[in-house]
């Protein structure tokens, strides 16, 4: 979970079923538990945890709160989860992308605004890659993030 503070500062919190890689090691074996859509796919072939599993999860988490505002599934009875990355990848080729967007409750982005949003979209994507390979640590995506 995370919060927000006065300051809105994100805090971080409930760490229960977190797991640490022992020093040494980038990967190891290991049943997680998660919501399906923002579990990343390499781990669901292969049940192997990287330092870019959590990189996944958290492009999604920062699409679907700070993009979209919604939690991946859809508003419907027959509740189904969504592709967020397909769906949001869909908003800014349509165009549409600016009078959906949920970012803090923002609507009228001015100019400045805009080119910050563009470069927070295309950090999620690049944390949501599905080549691990091509995913950034989450240290440099946090370096990215306090940069602006």
């Amino acid at each position: 979970m995370f919060f927000l503070d006065e300051n809105w500062t994100a805090k971080l919190s409930d760490f229960s079923l977190a797991l640490t890689l022992p020093e040494g090691k980038s990967q190891m074996e290991d049943q997680v538990m998660g919501w399906p859509g923002y579990l990343d796919p390499s781990y669901l072939r292969t049940s192997i945890v990287t330092e870019y599993t959590d990189v996944y999860s958290f492009g999604i988490f920062m699409m679907v709160f700070f993009l979209i505002g919604r939690h991946g599934m859809a508003p419907r009875s027959d509740v189904r989860f969504i592709d967020i990355r397909n769906y949001v990848r869909g908003l800014q080729e349509k165009g549409k992308f600016t009078e959906t967007i949920y970012l803090v409750g923002v609507r009228d982005i001015v100019e400045a605004e805009r080119s910050q949003v563009d470069k927070f979209v295309e950090l999620t994507f690049r944390c949501c890659e599905k080549s691990v390979e091509n995913r950034p640590k989450l240290i440099d995506v946090a370096k990215e993030l306090s940069n602006g």
